[in-house]
This record gives C-alpha cells, sequence and structure tokens, in this order.
C-alpha cells in the first residue's frame, strides 16, 4: 500500500476513534433510569479535521424516549 494510503487510513481510523470516545463521554439516558439496550443508526458529516458538521439519525431505536432527545 503506498504511505499516502497508510496515511489515509491512519487518519480515519484516529477520527473514528475520537468519535467513538466522544460519544461514550457525553451520552445521556432518560431519566427514567431505563439503560437498556438499543441500537440506532446516526451519520455524520465532518469538516477535514474531524469538527462536526452535521449529524442526523438514519434508523431510529424504536424506543421514543430514546429518539425524541437532543
Amino acid at each position: 500500500m503506498p504511505p499516502q494510503g497508510r496515511s489515509a487510513i491512519h487518519v480515519r481510523t484516529t477520527c473514528q476513534k475520537r468519535l467513538v470516545a466522544h460519544l461514550d463521554r457525553t451520552k445521556r439516558y432518560p431519566e427514567n433510569g431505563n439503560h437498556r439496550s438499543v441500537e440506532l443508526i446516526a451519520a455524520f458529516t465532518l469538516y477535514p479535521f474531524g469538527h462536526v458538521l452535521a449529524a442526523s439519525v438514519m434508523q431510529r431505536s424504536g424506543a421514543g424516549e430514546l429518539d425524541d432527545r437532543r
């Protein structure tokens, strides 16, 4: 693999790790304390250096109390 290809993969992996770490630090649960396991799909548009330009939910979790949070 060319050096620039490895560099791009490293940057992408680093951005993904930073995004997941940020989401883990800032996630909130409903006040009713229901910490059940749910899954949703989110899409993020990032500036080249990782700042979030836009975020949207592509597939809702089905748990209204979580899907409706902002």
